[in-house]
């Protein structure tokens, strides 16, 4: 009996079950009576299928009932799925459905919905109805494989199915990406297409024929083309060195990605175009132990200064297989990190600053500054002084310098200058700078603070006579006009005009015997006129300097100038021959021979002082200075010298002494002493020349 409705739809509730072979049957619940007369009424069917299906398996709609119910109804429907997505397939006029696996992985149970409409065509029973074994047969009828590139136009032509004679053909799903020819049964893309966007580099189609209904498994691979550049994680990253870090320090960076495959894919060519100018950097690209993938690393090539350059922005480039290749870049921005390898650095190596000496404590002297450049606490500078400096603080922050007490400075090594300024007053010390890193590290300063000073100090006057260790002045009575006599140095601590000073003779020269010469350090005393000892054997001069403050100070001293007896004598030995024996084993200190001399002159120019000038380089021999007694020194060896002759020199005390020299060998005492076995002759003879 023929339902009145124009339509019914069938829900199929599939469970894929291992192990269940195609060709279940789909079971129903015989329709209600009251069914048949509703167009909405929903029969519900089962059927199941392997988990992992061949591409089609096939089940037939069939039921328990008898002909005259749910088949005999059936069977006068044409069929459409509405709902399928995209795992089902069935034909218009057949009551089986086909499981075309292309997503059965992803469903466990899901409804289906089928329409049937009363307007049938025409179509056998047994072609609907058909046993397992038979649908069995019919799962594939044709299979065919296509290629084709990714990225071509639109209405590319993929390839043909095989086709009969008036049939059509569909796409069981039709799918955006291709446009069949119901007759040619041509296939071409409706779109360019895209291989990354696939799981499988596939397209798993399926074309029915019209009727008899039987599929046609279509496959198109879509080959991979050059389309993609090699993509890092991130176009711009950060990473950090720091500047202690030693040549091969590594940083590990993410390595490329390429959407294509095979030789597009990503190479290990990476390099670095830009930013690397002082080759401070380079890549290492290391495989892991499973030798499947690769790192990529950035290492250092030297050490870093971060006060030199403390960022670098390095471009790194990845490359692909292709021809030509693509490119892929990584913006790595590195950072040096500081440590603390600088010292504070004074604006000056040294500050000079004047202050009154009369200045109270607290009175700013002046501002040092210090900078380091490295960063953070590295570059956090304290101010400190050596703990010997009381006079003058420092504040640990800022570096102002201020005093501390009164101020009393010394002289500074120097000469009083007549040309010149004089000598201040000066205080000289270190300021220190500390930073506050790990291991701290010390920068300093000298400060020279020059005391302003008031004309309250007068001139000091102090001689130097020839030789300095003379007490007073002496000069030859037949020194020339222009001898030296004394030496006159003028020491005012003022700063100055009032430590500049002028030296003149207020007295005792009234016959200007002696006239007074400055230069730049001091002034000279020297022989003006024709001296006469028999009828002045002392001057005493009263020598004056006076300072150029307002008002001038004055000091005074007397120099005390005694004239000398001409030393116009030598000093001749007395005897010209000396004898001795000795023996090889004498002891030190034993007596040789006594020699003496005598000067005609008096007074110092008569001290005669001997001296060995020759023959004792083995040092066995001592001479008396001031006796002329001579005496073994040490151990006599016949055997490593047969003879000694010795050379005796006298000399006397006065101030220009006089004494015998080769070319004046009067004074000069020649022994020659010949040594025997154990007993050593010595005989000396005093020659005259």
């Amino acid at each position: 009996m023929l339902l009145p409705a124009k339509f019914a739809t069938f829900l199929l509730l599939l469970a894929l079950v291992a192990g269940q072979g195609p060709g279940s049957g789909l079971k129903a619940a015989p329709p209600h009576p009251d069914d048949r007369k509703n167009p909405s009424t929903k029969y519900l069917f089962q059927a199941n299928f392997f988990e992992e299906p061949s591409l089609l398996n096939m089940v037939e709609l069939k039921s328990n009932s008898p002909p005259d119910t749910l088949s005999s109804y059936l069977e006068r429907f044409q069929y459409n799925l509405i709902s399928s997505n995209g795992f089902l397939g069935m034909g218009p006029n057949e009551g089986r459905i086909v499981h075309l696996g292309r997503s059965a992985r992803q469903v466990r149970s899901r409804p289906v919905e089928v329409l049937s409409s009363p307007e049938r065509l025409q179509s056998s029973a047994a072609d609907a109805f058909g046993n397992p074994e038979q649908m069995q047969s019919r799962a594939v009828d044709t299979r065919v494989t296509f290629e084709i590139p990714e990225g071509e136009p639109k209405g590319t032509r993929v390839g043909k199915i095989p086709t009969k004679p008036g049939f059509t053909y569909r796409f069981n799903e039709a799918p955006k990406e291709f446009v069949l020819d119901p007759k040619s049964g041509e296939i071409a893309t409706n779109q360019a297409l895209d291989r990354e966007i696939l799981t499988n580099d596939r397209y798993d189609l399926v074309v029915l024929s019209s009727q008899p209904t039987y599929p046609i498994e279509v496959r198109i691979f879509v080959t991979d083309v050059n389309d993609n550049s090699p993509e890092f994680p991130e176009s711009s990253i950060g990473i950090s060195f720091s500047e202690s870090a030693v040549a091969g320090t590594r940083s590990l960076l993410d390595v490329a990605t390429d959407r294509d495959s095979g030789k597009f894919g990503v190479s290990d060519n990476y390099r670095i175009v830009a930013g690397n100018e002082n080759n401070k950097f380079r890549l290492v690209v290391t495989t892991n132990p499973s030798g499947d993938s690769s790192y990529l690393h950035l290492e250092t090539t030297g050490k870093l200064d971060r006060e030199t350059q403390g960022v670098y922005a390095l471009n790194i480039s990845a490359q692909d297989g292709g021809n030509p290749p693509r490119f892929g870049y990584l913006q790595v921005n590195v950072t040096v990190l500081d440590v603390n390898d600088n010292p504070p650095i004074f604006d000056h190596s040294d500050y000079i600053v004047s202050l009154n000496e009369s200045a109270p404590p607290g009175t700013p002297v002046l501002r040092v500054t210090a900078t380091d450049n490295d960063l953070g606490d590295n570059a956090k500078v304290t101010y400190y002084l050596d703990d010997d400096v009381v006079q003058f603080g420092v504040d640990p922050e800022t570096g102002a310098v201020s005093t501390t007490e009164p101020l009393n400075c010394p002289i500074q090594n120097c000469q009083v200058q007549k040309s010149g300024a004089g000598c201040p007053k000066s205080c000289v010390f270190t300021v220190f700078a500390r930073d506050h890193g790990i291991p701290r590290q010390d920068g300093r300063t000298y400060v020279t603070v020059n005391l302003l000073d008031a004309n309250d100090h007068s001139p000091v006057i102090k001689f130097r006579y020839f030789p300095p260790t003379a007490s007073f002045a002496t000069v030859d009575e037949n020194a020339g006009n222009g001898s030296v006599v004394a030496a006159v140095s003028v020491v005012d601590q003022d700063e100055g005009l009032n430590g500049e000073t002028t030296v003149r003779i207020l007295a005792g020269n009234e016959r200007n015997h002696f006239r007074l010469d400055s230069t730049p350090s001091f002034d000279i005393v020297r022989v003006s006129g024709v001296l006469d000892r028999e009828e002045i054997s002392v001057y005493n001069l009263t020598v004056a300097a006076t300072d150029k403050g307002n008002p001038p100070r004055t000091a005074t001293a007397f120099l005390v100038i005694h004239v000398n007896d001409v030393n116009d004598h030598e000093p001749v030995f007395e005897k010209t021959e000396y004898g001795a024996v000795l023996s090889e084993l004498a002891p030190p200190g034993t007596f040789v021979a006594a020699v003496a001399a005598s000067d005609e002159d008096s007074g110092v120019n008569a001290q005669v002082h001997y001296a060995c000038l020759s023959g004792n380089e083995n040092g066995w021999f001592e001479v008396q200075q001031d006796t002329g007694l001579v005496t073994t020194k040490s151990a006599l060896d016949r055997e490593l010298q047969g003879t000694v002759e010795l050379n005796i020199s006298a000399m006397d005390g006065g101030p220009n002494p006089r004494y015998m020299t080769e070319e004046r060998r009067k004074k000069e005492e020649k022994a020659k002493i010949e040594p025997e076995d154990e007993d050593m002759l010595m005989r000396s003879s005093l020659d005259r020349t």
